[in-house]
């Protein structure tokens, strides 16, 4: 802390010096106390000397000072990261709650370098914070695996907003297609199979539930429509991640009745079925699936075209297969 205290010096300190201080902070966060929660309790209190709440504070100062907003290293984030599996591991959610808001806080401050980079781009740069960039948005991600409900939440609406904000917006289309396909739609769909198949193991309440399975549900459609323009320029990429949003919903819609209360159960079956609808008709708007058996050549659609693969999904699930002929004809007409 007396080190982190001192931004002067701070500022003077070479790559050595912080790869030994963020060692040192890094090492500090995972040797916190081990909280003992008494039934009912949902977080613990860390002592004030505590090396992991030290560890929190010294970060905490280092980003939130103007003095040092272009000298602390960006390899920052493993410390963070490290910050909050600790805090899991100690029983202290309050901690994670308090890592996540500082990688939210290392997220703004990429701003100027994304725009730096998207103006020069050059190779090497924006791999650079294309590396470090993913590797925030992964630690969001990364705490939606928490046994805590506070954790798990503050995670993925952190997660989801870091991805549809402009941050993204130049990130190379490989790492975008394995952010979106290797993290997000994952993360969300194996949220959502916990919180059906063990929500009486995991003593989650009703209020709790309708919460993450919305919020899961936002995480798989407001990144893909986000990113839609872009993913039009690669179909092949387009066509894999829409496949995957289908896979997540085909599981959330064909679950089976008695795993979670009907009321509940109803409601998010709704509301994945609306999202579902509303991003048939913008992908429907903008020429990329259709409801004919054609393409715009007259020629037959291959059982591997996009309109295929999407109306044989959709006819596999179903709770919505009914609405197939509305959604055809709804979506037919918004084209025109």
């Amino acid at each position: 802390w007396r080190i982190c205290r001192d931004v002067d010096g701070l500022r003077l300190i070479g790559n050595e010096g912080w790869d030994s201080l963020l060692g040192l902070i890094q090492y500090c966060a995972t040797r916190g106390e081990k909280l003992i929660l008494r039934e009912g309790e949902r977080s613990g209190i860390l002592s004030d000397d505590d090396p992991a709440l030290q560890a929190f504070r010294c970060i905490h100062l280092m980003l939130r000072s103007n003095e040092l907003r272009d000298v602390v290293p960006l390899r920052i984030v493993h410390c963070i990261r490290t910050l909050i599996g600790g805090g899991e591991t100690n029983n202290c959610p309050k901690l994670s709650i308090a890592g996540l808001d500082l990688l939210s806080l290392l997220h703004a401050r990429m701003q100027a370098l994304i725009s730096h980079f998207s103006e020069n781009k050059k190779d090497d740069d924006v791999l650079f914070w294309a590396t470090y960039w993913l590797s925030i948005v992964e630690g969001m991600a990364e705490a939606s695996n928490s046994r805590y409900p506070s954790t798990r939440q503050h995670s993925i609406a952190m997660f989801t907003d870091s991805l549809v904000d402009r941050h993204g917006q130049d990130i190379p289309m490989k790492e975008l297609c394995k952010l979106l396909n290797g993290v997000c739609i994952p993360m969300a769909g194996k949220r959502i199979s916990e919180l059906i198949q063990r929500q009486m193991k995991l003593k989650f309440d009703h209020e709790e539930i309708m919460i993450e399975l919305e919020q899961c549900i936002s995480a798989i459609f407001k990144p893909f429509l986000h990113y839609l323009k872009r993913l039009t320029t690669s179909p092949e990429d387009l066509t894999t991640v829409w496949m995957s949003v289908l896979s997540v919903l085909a599981d959330l819609l064909g679950t089976n009745p008695s795993l979670l209360p009907a009321d509940l159960l109803n409601t998010t079956k709704q509301l994945a079925t609306e999202h579902l609808r509303n991003a048939i008709m913008i992908l429907m708007s903008k020429g990329i699936i259709t409801a004919a058996k054609t393409n715009a050549n007259g020629l037959e659609l291959n059982d591997e075209d996009i309109s295929s693969l999407t109306w044989n999904a959709i006819e596999n699930i179903s709770y919505v297969k009914p609405f197939i002929i509305e959604w055809m004809q709804s979506g037919s007409v918004e084209t025109k």
